[in-house]
């Protein structure tokens, strides 16, 4: 029981802390849209052409 707690509190120091604001989110989950859309994109019309 206290090996684990001991883990525990170790794993929470050493654990980055995520600093995170809507700005900085919005940003990210844009940035990811504009960086997967066009191959998003490609394989779509790749899968809609391909008859099977």
């Amino acid at each position: 029981m206290k090996l684990s707690i001991v883990i525990f509190i170790f794993a929470i120091f050493f654990a980055p802390s995520i600093l995170a604001s809507a700005k900085s989110d919005y940003d990210f989950q844009y940035g990811q849209y504009r960086q997967y859309y066009p191959e998003y994109r490609l394989l779509k019309a790749d899968y809609l052409n391909t008859s099977s």
